[in-house]
């Protein structure tokens, strides 16, 4: 919130405005009690952003703030897990995306059991790759059907455990159990 102050000319309203990220956007104004507020229309996602506010007087003098840099870091969130091909034949790619793009390999463990529970496959045998899109950071999970011990998996269901930590807080996890079938 900016407290507006006028010094004889009078405020024009119609001229506050903000921009973030050199994009224009709209000012909340309360003329009864001299001030403004930015609230953006959607929730921001994380990133820097750059926010200058500009107002003018009724004799159009214009005044630009400096401007006010930030970084929004959003609390950890797996946005969706989707997996191709469907059913696996030949291999699992898994693309994990998240909220966050500060995320490094050694922030996604993914552990894969068969129906029964025993554990098949984690990021040792597994290949995890980065990259982003819209603001999501992917991870794409790629799996050759094999076991641990390096004999391919047998036809079935078989369950995907990934945890992603968050980096400023390794105690922070955000956790998915994605279903992946196998039919070779």
């Amino acid at each position: 919130m900016w407290k507006l102050e006028e010094h004889g000319s009078g405020v024009d309203y119609d001229s506050i405005w903000v921009t973030l990220n050199n994009k224009r956007e709209m000012v909340a104004v309360d003329a009864k009690a001299d001030a403004a507020w930015f609230v953006p229309a959607e929730d921001l996602p994380g990133g820097e952003y750059d926010l200058v506010f500009r107002v003018a007087d009724m004799a159009g003098n214009e005044k630009i703030s400096d401007s006010i840099r930030f970084q929004v870091v959003p609390p950890l969130r797996i946005h969706e897990v989707v997996q191709f091909p469907n059913p696996a034949r030949t291999r699992a790619s898994m693309r994990v995306s998240t909220n966050r793009n500060d995320l490094s390999w050694d922030h996604i463990d993914v552990k894969i059991y068969d129906a029964a529970g025993h554990k098949v496959a984690d990021n040792n045998n597994l290949v995890i790759r980065f990259g982003t899109s819209n603001a999501r950071q992917n991870h794409d999970v790629l799996w050759d059907l094999r076991a641990s011990g390096g004999r391919p998996v047998a036809n079935g269901v078989y369950f995907a455990r990934i945890t992603v930590r968050d980096p400023d807080d390794w105690n922070k996890t955000a956790r998915y159990t994605h279903k992946i079938a196998v039919l070779r």
